[in-house]
């Protein structure tokens, strides 16, 4: 399974699947930092 990552704002904790350039959660600029999320494992 592949890793998935994450954009997760510095200012609010806001997180999204792709980088942008403004948070949409709370509008701070350039502050998404990227981090790789826990892979699921397949439901059983």
């Amino acid at each position: 399974m592949a890793a998935k990552t994450v954009y997760t704002c510095r200012e609010c904790g806001g997180s999204n699947a792709k980088w942008l350039g403004k948070c949409p959660h709370c509008g701070a600029w350039n502050s998404l930092d990227e981090t790789v999320a826990e892979a699921a494992g397949p439901a059983k």
